[in-house]
């Protein structure tokens, strides 16, 4: 039987912390559209989309691709539940994007983050375009004004929504990482 370290222990516990803490983050921002119905749909994507793209990258950088992917699959699947995603189908294609968000923060952001964020968006935004708008609609008949909004909303603003979060995480990393002990 293998004897764990306090320190595997704390960075074990450190690493669920982190990860909740930030699900939660995610989940709470892409419930804003219940808790406030007034919001306007394009202001609601705009800052839902990019607040919820700030989590998954902060938690890439402070706590692993692992927390970024599993807030990626965890956050499309409520929010499908919540009426977000109006069709089943969209679930794993927008968990591949943000999946590739992180990817792109982690792997690529190693040597210089910007590059890791810009490209991690740039990836989401392809993925999140042709899976939906080129393959998805056509392929499941989405009639056409569902096909013209989503069409919209899977295009061009995903790759904004995501840069903007990459930009803040960038901003706000620094300051978590002073507020609080982050082993790097």
């Amino acid at each position: 039987m293998h004897q764990y370290s306090r320190a595997d222990n704390r960075k074990k516990i450190q690493w669920v912390t982190r990860t909740a803490l930030l699900l939660a983050l995610a989940l709470l921002f892409q419930s804003l559209r219940l808790i406030f119905p007034g919001i306007p749909a394009g202001v609601n994507q705009f800052l839902v989309g990019t607040l919820v793209n700030l989590c998954l990258m902060l938690a890439a950088m402070l706590a692993g691709a692992w927390s970024g992917i599993a807030i990626s699959v965890i956050a499309p699947v409520v929010a499908f539940m919540q009426g977000g995603a109006p069709f089943i189908w969209m679930v794993p294609l927008i968990a591949a994007g943000n999946a590739a968000l992180v990817l792109g923060t982690v792997l690529l952001g190693r040597k210089a983050a910007w590059v890791g964020v810009a490209l991690g968006a740039l990836a989401k935004f392809v993925i999140l375009y042709w899976g939906i708008v080129a393959i998805g609609i056509p392929l499941f008949g989405v009639p056409k004004q569902a096909a013209a909004l989503l069409s919209f909303s899977f295009s061009w603003p995903q790759l904004v929504t995501a840069a903007l979060g990459g930009a803040l995480a960038l901003g706000i990393k620094p300051l978590l990482m002073r507020a609080v002990e982050v082993d790097k």
